[in-house]
């Protein structure tokens, strides 16, 4: 109100009473990036927009296809062509089925499978709330020709190009904090080494988001040869940006696809043995069984996201039970997965799905691919501190251009312990007091125009080994 009032009267002039505060961003919004049944442009989706959803309804709405106009039904969303192959002996790699006495081979047109729609909806099931969704193309044409018993599965429509282009569009979302590829492993494995290249160069400069892997050849490993997987995977990720991605090993056999969504219209090539009601059924259901097998990636985003609801961000997302997971395509021993947790070489640690007896199936590790990394070794710490970045930057923006002067020193120092301490009483950080978990100090360099913000916080750390010592102690009278 200006101050040279020419009018009597009484003036109101209202003072700030709080000063700015800093809250907390928001951590588990995962952004989808892959190809869609279609692309509703009439409901406002775009290739290569980043889109947000809240439910697969909203998925549907912009990527799905429409109901039948005559039943009012819902089209089926997602229709795998499988082969049905007469052999003359037991393939040497992949599996084989009798039928009738008769040795076939079931496997997919790989043209036709497709991840992102599964993915979405484990991802909604297993406690995501929220996700962005960048299609980069509706489903491609068959190729008419199956993989051979055991072969990798490379979906030819499935481009390097169109992922690189949906990654560059999410520079634009600050609010994105993970990256999903279903189709990923779809690719052949140089392109998809390419990908994770560049996404984890993307996630370094965006400061934001973290990558979550899928692993080539987790679909069907192979019982001998698996680990080689793990070392071509290793050997494809580079050496930049390791502690913004993260791996999970093996593929999950699910219940996303029920037994009424899979029909003889998903059987290519020898129908013969359709005719028969029973063998139609075996058919019907070993194929329903290869469809349920996908990528543990959109699992986890759901999570990643549930974790963060109930415990936090600093909470690690381990030793959770997934939902809508019957089984895996690897069950891992103790001494597998010590490959995996611990890469004595490049320190590239794998996340590992695990079966305990009694407990069922669990996420049974919480690092980062900079598994050797004292600093950034573990998921939570890496997204607490991402967290903690994010929103101290959003809330030091309404200082920008403000006085360089102790006035503003100590309003932003005042501001950020407030913050530090609200995470420091939810568990996020360490220490029996706030002293002990964080500091907040100001640097000032008036003539060049800077103020520099330095945070020190002792971030909890989860505890990735539990021992108990049992020892004898002698009779006491």
């Amino acid at each position: 109100m200006p101050l040279n009032r020419t009018t009597p009267g009484v003036y109101i002039q209202e003072q700030s009473a709080f000063p700015n505060s800093a809250v907390q961003v928001e951590t588990a919004v995962p952004a989808f990036i892959g190809y869609t049944p279609q692309v509703n442009q009439k409901a406002g989706a775009k290739l290569f927009e980043p889109l947000l959803i809240t439910s697969m309804g909203d998925f549907l709405n912009y990527f799905g296809y429409p109901a039948n106009p005559g039943t009012g039904k819902m089209s089926p969303q997602y229709v795998p062509e499988y082969y049905l192959t007469q052999l003359k002996k037991a393939p040497d790699k992949g599996q084989s089925y009798t039928l009738n006495g008769v040795l076939y081979a079931i496997e997919p047109d790989p043209a036709t499978v497709w991840y992102l729609y599964a993915s979405l909806l484990l991802f909604f099931e297993n406690g995501g709330r929220k996700a962005y969704v960048v299609s980069v193309g509706a489903y491609g044409p068959p190729s008419k020709t199956p993989i051979q018993p055991g072969d990798p599965l490379v979906n030819p429509n499935v481009k390097l190009a169109d992922l690189q282009q949906g990654i560059e569009s999410l520079k634009r979302e600050t609010s994105v904090t993970m990256y999903i590829f279903p189709e990923a492993t779809l690719l052949s494995v140089a392109e998809n080494g390419t990908l994770m290249e560049t996404t984890l160069l993307q996630c370094e400069e965006m400061q934001s988001a973290m990558a979550i892997f899928d692993v080539i050849g987790a679909r069907n490993p192979d019982p001998k040869l698996w680990e080689q997987d793990i070392q071509t995977f290793r050997e494809n990720t580079g050496t930049n940006a390791l502690s913004y991605g993260v791996a999970y090993y093996p593929f999950l056999k699910t219940t996303v696809f029920t037994a009424d969504q899979v029909t003889v219209a998903n059987v290519q090539g020898n129908i013969a043995p359709l005719k028969d009601p029973a063998t139609q059924k075996q058919i019907l259901a070993i194929i329903q069984e290869q469809m349920n097998v996908l990528p543990p990636s959109g699992v986890m985003a759901g999570i990643y996201a549930l974790t963060d609801a109930q415990a936090g961000v600093w909470q690690a997302p381990a030793n959770v039970a997934p939902i809508g997971v019957s089984g895996l395509t690897k069950l891992l021993s103790d001494n597998e997965q010590e490959g995996l947790n611990v890469d004595a070489i490049g320190g590239k640690s794998i996340n590992a799905f695990r079966a305990f007896p009694g407990r069922g199936i669990l996420v049974w590790g919480a690092r980062t691919l900079d598994g050797n990394s004292q600093d950034w070794r573990y998921i939570s710490v890496r997204r607490t501190a991402t967290m903690i970045e994010q929103s101290a930057k959003l809330a030091l923006m309404a200082y920008v251009f403000q006085p360089n002067e102790p006035n503003t020193w100590y309003l932003i120092k005042a501001m950020l312990e407030n913050f530090l301490t609200t995470v420091w009483q939810a568990g996020g950080l360490q220490g029996s007091t706030p002293g002990d978990a964080f500091n907040v100090l100001t640097e000032q360099v008036i003539l060049d125009g800077y103020l520099r913000v330095t945070l020190l916080v002792a971030i909890t750390h989860p505890a990735d080994f539990v021992v108990i010592t049992v020892e004898q102690e002698m009779a006491r009278s």
